[in-house]
Formats: C-alpha cells, structure tokens, sequence
C-alpha cells in the first residue's frame, strides 16, 4: 500500500513539475572621454554592468564605474570609485506594443563624497519603455524615476567647519530617447532628460553666508546628440557631445542645446558580452545508441533416421495449467 502511494505520488510530480529552462548572465564594459571644447576639464570613465536574469520576468543587475582625471588638483585622487548600484527590474505585460520595465536600485555609498558626506543610500525606482516603429529603423524610448537620498548630515562637508551645500533628499525626472539605424551597423542617438531636486532647508547660522544666500540649482536638463558604430562580437563605437546645465538659476533660464562653455564631447568604446561569449552553453546532441542485430547462425545439422527404425509413437503432452 506505501508503495502504491509513494509511486502515485511520484507520478503526480513528474507529471506535474515544470522543467526551468536555463537562464545565463550577460553584461557590458565602457570606457569613455569626455571633455569641453576649451580642454579644460577632461576625464574619463571606465564602467562595467552585470546582470541575471532568475526567471523569464525578473533580472538582477549590478554596476560599478571608476573615474579618472587628468587635471589633479592636491588632496584629489587620480582615480576615483562612484557608488556601486544593485538593481532588480521586472519585465511588465507590452501594451499596444510598448515593451517596458520597472526597475528599483539602491547604492552602496564606497565613493570618497559619500563616504566624506556620511552619504547612507539612494533607493530609486524607474519605469522604461521602447517601442520601433518605420520597419524598425526608429527605436524610440521613454523613462519616469523617482529617488530618495539618505545621509547622516544635511549638508556637505566644508573646510570652515560651518557646513557646505544643502544634500538633496528627493527628486523626480523624465526622459526620452530615439535612436535611428542609417546603415546596417551606423545609427544616430538622441536623448534628452528634465530632473527636478529637492534640497534640505538649511538653518543660515549653521552653515556658511553665501551657501545660505545662493540659490540652489533644482531644475537640471540634459541632452546628448551621437553617433554610434556597432561591430561584430558585442563591441560599438560611439561618439557625440552632451550638454547638462540648470534650467533655473538666479532668475536666469537656459535651454540652449549647444554651448560652448558647458557642452562636452565624448569618445566611448563598448563591449557587451553573456556567458555564450567565453563557454559553450549550447546543448549537446545526446548520442543515438544504435542496438545491432544478431547474426544470422547456421542452423544446427540434423541427423536423418534410419529408414529401418520404425516411426517412434509419443503420448500427446498435458494441457498448461494456470500455475505455468
């Protein structure tokens, strides 16, 4: 009786149990120069971004970046980590064919201004969509977030010991972006985004004069024009200028897309890689073992009877019974 259950049960599982299909990592690696068109103020980035998917809807993500400057100034590092970001994002149900993500991040504070700053975390949730349209040459796409900033202090640190600039505790932006395939593998980028800060209120006799008197940037804008070559083996070349400013400050408004002060160019190699890129992950063809046949044996000689032996009578054999 146990073992007739314990077989119905096993069949139910088996037959019931779906098998997971297998789901590898990928990534990409960056390496970009930047700088304005005085030369002034060039550096250089150099970023990597993991992810896993866990399931045909949820991905795990990790990033970290390292900066570089070539103009140091003292007590300034050359080099310099920003906070790593751990990410999950869910893939959501296409609504009239717009594919689009949720996503929520939270940073490890390992940069110097956060560690200086006593910075805690940013936990930022984000929305994306994408959607082609004129036989897929034109890729266009859209993005919400939200962010929460979480510090010890209100303030940044400053050498007179009063306090420096207010820490934002929140902001909100928008974005959208398109891309447009030229040629097989050259297409031209756009984006441009709108963020709008929110700053701690800032006693006056805890912090310096003319941080308390200034007007704090809290409408930042962006945009960056490119273009981009992709080649074979996950790698593209990309190259274009970009240009952030503050859309209200003392009273002043600015939304020129090209300025020669404050827009950058930039120079950008990329490699996006998977697992498929350094292991085989195809699956193996399984081996027909192929059973052979028998060989055909000479049948065994028979010896004729004697002519002058009389045919041998033998009693009929007993019917089966149910025993045998």
């Amino acid at each position: 009786m146990i073992k007739a259950f314990i077989t119905v049960l096993g069949l139910f599982i088996a037959g019931s149990t779906v098998v997971a299909k297998p789901y590898y990592w990928s990534g990409s690696t960056a390496a970009s120069y930047s700088s304005d068109f005085e030369g002034a103020n060039p550096s250089a980035l150099f970023s990597l971004a993991l992810n896993y998917p866990v399931s045909d809807v949820w991905t795990l993500g990790l990033s970290q970046a390292v900066s570089k400057k070539f103009y140091i100034f003292p007590n300034e590092d050359e080099f310099g980590l920003t906070d790593t970001v751990v990410s999950t994002s869910h893939k959501l149900i296409p609504i009239w064919g717009l594919e689009h993500t949720g996503s929520f991040s939270l940073s490890l504070p390992i940069s110097e201004s956060s560690l200086d700053n006593e910075k805690i975390t940013t936990a930022k949730a984000a929305w994306s969509g994408s959607h082609s349209i004129l036989d897929s040459q034109l890729s266009l796409s859209y993005g919400l977030n939200a962010a929460g900033y979480f510090s010890v202090y209100q303030s940044e640190l400053s050498d007179d010991g009063l306090g420096g600039a207010p820490l934002p505790t929140s902001s909100v932006g928008i974005s959208h972006g398109g891309s447009y395939t030229m040629l097989e593998s050259l297409s031209a980028n756009y984006s441009i985004s709108y963020t709008r800060v929110w700053y701690y209120n800032l006693d006056p006799e805890v912090t310096s004069l003319l941080i308390a008197i200034a007007d704090v940037p809290n409408e930042l804008f962006n945009n960056t024009i490119g273009l981009t070559y992709s080649m074979d083996k996950g790698l593209s070349v990309s190259a274009g200028f970009s240009k952030g400013n503050q859309i209200t400050q003392l009273g002043s408004i600015d939304l020129a897309i090209f300025d020669a002060e404050l827009t950058q160019y930039y120079l950008s190699l990329a490699w996006s890689f998977s697992k498929e890129t350094f292991f085989d992950v195809k699956p193996k063809k399984r081996k027909r073992l192929r059973r052979k046949a028998p060989k055909p044996t000479a049948p065994a000689p028979t010896v004729p009877s004697k002519p002058e032996d009389p045919p041998q009578l033998q009693a009929p054999s007993p019917l089966p019974t149910e025993s045998e």
